[in-house]
């Protein structure tokens, strides 16, 4: 892997926390023609997953149906758990395959292999045993898990090397407004198609087991797997010279030693599982305080939570890209973690059916999910942004230890303080941002936490 490109190379050392203007030439070497083909076929492909959201996004469907296959709770919990403990995979793949060729590889095999799962599961709803069903929707969860998972370091590597930060702003602004409705869509016909009405205020006749199942798995072969054929047509700038090959130790210890050193990476990395904590990690004490606030059971408007989550977040999707196009990425990372702040707040403040509202704020909020990792893809070398997203992603797993302590402070307290404990967070991660991260970071003067600066150094085994 290639050492980290160090703009003070020649002559006295510039100040390491002073962000360096960025060259569009030097940032993508790419044309026009090239880096909007690269941001179609990222918009596109994030638009397709979004659509096939009610199967991809394991947990709530895949329970209903295991339950309704005849399983204990353990088992139809279980695809939402596989799912979780194979999202690491990416620390593997960033690890034994670091070069950029293998990134094509990797996003069309994954999207097709996500495809293929898809029509098997629906194959065996038909010809498989019924006892075979739950082992094969935990099965398919796997699947999802690694290669979801893979294809998300992988879009966010090719918006890295394939477009320039001003596009990518822009970029994440029409994915992340489009995509939403699509998740809507999908959301709203595997409705229909599960239970056969959608909040009472549309019906179609109920479709027979197993084949609402059949229907709802088959359906997400085709996008998916035009998703793995859109691979196919990404353009890549000219890899860069290849390293003298070291061993995978040497270079898992460079890698980490990178990502670690950087002080930006690692405070923007922190934030995100502050804001994480606190602007995700609340919503079902949000959900269980509905009964309070409204008088009617959480059961009731969970359709309508979901539907406010993703009509806010449509907007809040092409307004955030428009701001990080127009200005920095770092107001990506504080617009999104003063959303969540506002959607906490209003929860904890206001009565009656407007306490729904809070849903939709934390929606559009979510989408700090985005712009933190854009954050650190325009801090990371490009021989690096995989890894450093994989690595990302790998921290998440810290974020789960944030829902037990909050389900304790509501035991303890009741639920308004579990909202005030998310409000803290967010202010705390709104605090380091402001204070710590500069407008325009740069791969090219990586400011370091403490002693050498290991950018310069070549990135071989020692001997």
């Amino acid at each position: 892997m290639n050492s980290e490109p160090n703009g003070a190379e020649q002559g006295p050392r510039r100040n390491e926390t002073a962000p360096v203007a960025a060259d569009p030439l030097r940032e993508c070497p790419l044309s026009e023609s090239d880096q909007r083909r690269n941001s179609f076929i990222f918009i596109a492909s994030w638009s397709l997953v979004y659509l096939a959201a009610p199967v991809v996004y394991v947990g709530i469907v895949q329970a209903a149906i295991c339950e309704r296959m005849g399983t204990s709770d353990t088992v139809a919990n279980l695809p939402q758990s596989v799912y979780m403990w194979l999202m690491p995979t990416p620390v593997l793949v960033a690890w034994l395959l670091p070069s950029q060729r293998f990134l094509k590889p990797l996003l069309i095999s994954s999207f097709l292999a996500l495809a293929a799962a898809g029509a098997l599961v629906a194959v065996a709803f038909v010809v498989a045993p019924r006892t075979w069903i739950p082992p094969a929707i935990i099965l398919h969860a796997a699947i999802v898990g690694v290669t979801n998972s893979i294809t998300f370091v992988c879009l966010w590597e090719l918006a890295g090397r394939g477009m320039t930060a001003a596009r990518r702003g822009k970029t994440l602004g029409w994915t992340y407004g489009l995509g939403p409705v699509l998740a809507v869509l999908g959301s709203f016909l595997s409705q229909l198609l599960l239970n056969g009405s959608f909040l009472d205020l549309v019906r179609v006749p109920l479709i027979a087991e197993p084949w609402r199942y059949v229907i709802l798995y088959a359906a997400t072969a085709p996008g998916l797997g035009l998703a793995g054929l859109l691979g196919f047509f990404v353009v890549l700038p000219p890899p860069e010279p290849e390293p003298r090959a070291e061993s995978v130790l040497a270079n898992i210890g460079s890698g980490v030693r990178q990502f670690v050193t950087n002080r930006f990476i690692v405070v923007a990395a922190a934030a995100y599982l502050i804001t994480y904590a606190g602007g995700n990690m609340i919503l079902p004490n949000m959900s269980l305080y509905t009964q309070e606030v409204t008088g009617e059971s959480p059961e009731a408007y969970a359709g309508l939570q979901m539907v406010l989550r993703f009509t806010f977040k449509i907007f809040a999707g092409f307004s955030l890209g428009w701001i990080v196009a127009k200005t920095h990425p770092k107001a990506g990372l504080l617009v999104t973690t003063s959303i969540c702040l506002a959607g906490v707040l209003w929860a904890l403040v206001v009565p009656g059916k407007w306490y729904l509202v809070s849903f939709g704020l934390i929606g559009a909020g979510e989408l700090f999910g985005v712009y933190f990792p854009n954050y650190i893809v325009t801090c990371s070398a490009p021989a690096r942004i995989r890894e450093n997203v994989a690595y990302l992603t790998l921290l998440t797993f810290a974020v789960g230890f944030a829902g037990g302590a909050f389900g304790i402070i509501s035991d303890a307290y009741g639920r308004p303080a579990s909202f005030i404990a998310a409000a803290a967070l967010l202010v705390a991660s709104l605090a380091m941002i402001s204070l710590i991260l500069p407008k325009k970071p740069s791969p090219d003067s990586p400011p370091r936490l403490a002693g050498r600066d290991f950018s310069e150094e070549p990135m071989e085994a020692t001997p």
